[in-house]
């Protein structure tokens, strides 16, 4: 798992609690910095994060009773500089511990329908003092966090900017961090390019602007679609982003204005900060826009007599919709090595020398440094810490080349590369102390919709009664965690796999194959498992669902019982169960190996569907098995 050096190295827990405030030249590098705050939690055994309630975060949310215990919650100086490349690895809740990622803060879907984007909110900044509620003492200043719902980042980041959105009885805060790190840095090369400059200079380091011998070219066709030829180091999935950027006249004004607006904060001088103004870069139409996101509902004042309404903060937008008024998209790649349809066999080396590269490794033990920058003869470790999708997309294909050429000349020996686990997201160059290259990036995909159904199947039975509670359970070896759809989950990969970072190029623990490219293969996508705890009256058991290709019609779901002991070591010995038989026969795979381990016992539970053309889990089918979950094992085995 990927480790942070410059958050502390000690038993404490921390979780950050705001990011922002940008800053150039960061000490003796040429790459910009942020901001990253973080709170200690009131325990430092890593298993007790799976115990944390929601009560339990209102009291990490609010402030402390005493200045004394406010100084003691906070790092020295409050806070970590990491660089701007670094920002895709990072989201509020995510807890630390020995620098290393080990959970997060349980989060809570929303969705939101703006129905005239940024013109549907007010943005504020943390210090202002805006119109109190009804019943607000009036001398009292009333701000978008206060210190009773979210202790601790005004003081530190007093212009911090927000979007207060108010849809129905909520008030829904959008941190503009949040949304600069949806929209316009969701990897290590976008988030440098968004800081180092203005948007019309530096989009030709992720844009190639040029024309191609091979015929492909960044336009928009005759027919209105949006052609772009992607840089060498971008991947596909940044495509709509720099689409959208690059060619709608109302993103690309957004787009500039992030550099710009930075100006107009520091007046200047390159040494004053700024705070992130980034803007949702889509305009306003018939239909609004849709987002699932994921954050926190944030303590609510209880006075007699009064209802305020409840605020939720936003640490993640998960999905997005795009506007139907954005065309059709066709993407390509600046010397992707592809066969166009002509081939011209030339007797020269190739003019770009692949350099090697690092495999995909978001789980193996890489620690990221930010004080230094990178080096350009490096190898790359690409680290995939989440995902996020669109909900709706125009129609998206592949640039076809007119022409290529074959080279068959021998090529001369590639240099020695620096290789190594101590990478850098910052700004690539060639000096002396530089690292090699670390790549965040935020993977863009279509999810499994079956754990987002599966959460709201148990939201609904927890509000009938049907179960008491229900929760996410997160892996306490920090290897397997995995983040999907915004929750934490476990990856199925296998132990010499998790801490190698060398993965099968295709096997069943995978959802996606290794993926070939000019320096060898990159890795593909883990198959994952999300584990919840789920309680009915004084038992509590353990569900796993299992992630799905889109080819595969789904796995029974087991359903562990009396394993309160050690659930942790039940779940990985039960996951690996599950990885070795492929999904299949897990009735007696499973109860064979829990009756290894001494104790608990199995279950299973076959999906029931709503409707043949949804994956909707049917409630009373769910109902119906969690009232037999906790009887005698004869009937169990009926099941």
């Amino acid at each position: 798992m990927t480790r942070i050096c410059e958050f502390p190295n000690d038993d404490n827990l921390w979780f950050i609690k705001w990011i922002d405030e940008f800053k150039l030249l960061h000490r003796s590098t040429r790459s910009p910095s942020v901001s990253v705050l973080l709170q200690k939690l009131p325990f430092s055994d890593k298993s007790l994060i799976n115990n944390i309630t929601s009560r339990d975060i209102d009291s990490y949310f609010r402030r402390p009773v005493s200045d004394d215990q406010s100084r003691d919650l906070f790092l020295h100086n409050s806070h970590s500089w990491v660089l701007a490349g670094s920002l895709p690895l990072m989201t509020i809740g995510a807890i630390y511990q020995r620098t290393e990622l080990v959970g997060h803060i349980p989060t809570s879907p929303l969705s939101l329908s703006l129905p005239d984007v940024e013109d549907s909110c007010n943005e504020v900044s943390l210090n202002d003092i805006i119109q109190s509620p009804e019943g607000w003492r009036k001398d009292l200043p009333y701000r978008v966090l206060n210190r009773f719902e979210y202790f601790g980042p005004r003081n530190r980041y007093p212009k911090s900017r927000c979007l207060l959105f108010q849809q129905g009885d909520i008030d829904v805060v959008i941190p503009r961090t949040v949304i600069f790190r949806r929209f316009y840095a969701p990897s290590t090369k976008l988030a440098q390019t968004f800081t180092t400059g203005p948007w019309s200079k530096v989009k030709k380091n992720v844009i190639f602007l040029g024309e191609m011998e091979s015929g492909l070219k960044t336009q928009i066709a005759d027919n209105g679609e949006w052609h772009l030829v992607l840089e060498r180091d971008i991947d596909n999935c940044y495509g709509r982003h720099l689409a959208i950027l690059h060619f709608d006249p109302y993103a690309r004004v957004c787009a500039e204005s992030v550099y710009s607006n930075s100006l107009i904060d520091r007046r200047g001088d390159r040494d004053l900060p700024w705070y992130s103004n980034a803007k949702i870069p889509f305009r306003t139409t018939d239909s609004p826009l849709e987002m699932t996101v994921r954050g926190y509902w944030l303590p609510r004042l209880r006075v007699k007599g009064i209802n305020y309404r409840r605020k939720f903060l936003v640490t993640k937008i998960h999905g997005c919709s795009i506007p139907e008024y954005i065309p059709p998209m066709k993407f390509g790649r600046f010397n992707s090595g592809e066969i166009g349809k002509e081939v011209e066999e030339v007797d020269k080396p190739r003019p770009y020398s692949s350099r090697p590269k690092g495999r995909k490794k978001p789980n193996k033990n890489t620690s990221v440094d930010n004080n230094n920058d990178s080096h350009k003869e490096s190898s790359s470790t690409d680290l995939v810490m989440d995902d996020e999708t669109w909900l709706t997309s125009p129609p998206v294909g592949k640039l076809e080349k007119q022409s290529s050429k074959k080279y068959v000349g021998t090529s001369p020996p590639k240099p020695p590369v620096k290789d190594g686990d101590n990478v850098s997201t910052g700004e690539a160059g060639y000096g002396q102390n530089n690292l090699p290259q670390g790549k965040a990036n935020i993977l863009f995909r279509a999810p499994d919709r079956r754990f987002q159904f599966l959460l709201e199947a148990f939201r609904l039975l927890k509000g009938n009664g049907s179960i008491h509670s229900y929760s996410i359970f997160q892996p306490s070896t920090a290897l397997q965690l995995i983040v999907r759809g915004g929750v934490s989950c476990w990856n199925l990969l296998d132990e010499k796999a998790r801490n190698s970072g060398c993965w099968p190029r295709r096997s069943w623990r995978l959802v996606s194959p290794a993926e070939p490219t000019e320096a060898g293969y990159i890795n593909g996508t883990p198959r994952c498992a999300l584990v919840v705890k789920v309680s009915i009256e004084n038992i509590n058991g353990y569900w796993i669902e299992i992630e799905c290709k889109k080819s595969e019609g789904g796995f029974l779901s087991p359903f562990l019982l009396g394993v309160d002991r050690n659930p942790n070591e039940v779940v990985e010995h039960c996951l690996e169960i599950i990885a070795r038989k492929k999904g299949s026969g897990l009735r007696d795979a499973l109860n064979t190996g829990i009756e290894e381990l001494g104790y608990g016992r199995v279950i299973c539970y076959k999906h029931a569907y709503e409707n043949r053309k949804s994956s909707k889990l049917n409630l009373d089918s769910l109902c119906r098995f969690f009232q037999n979950s906790g009887i005698s094992s004869s009937q169990e085995n009926s099941l």
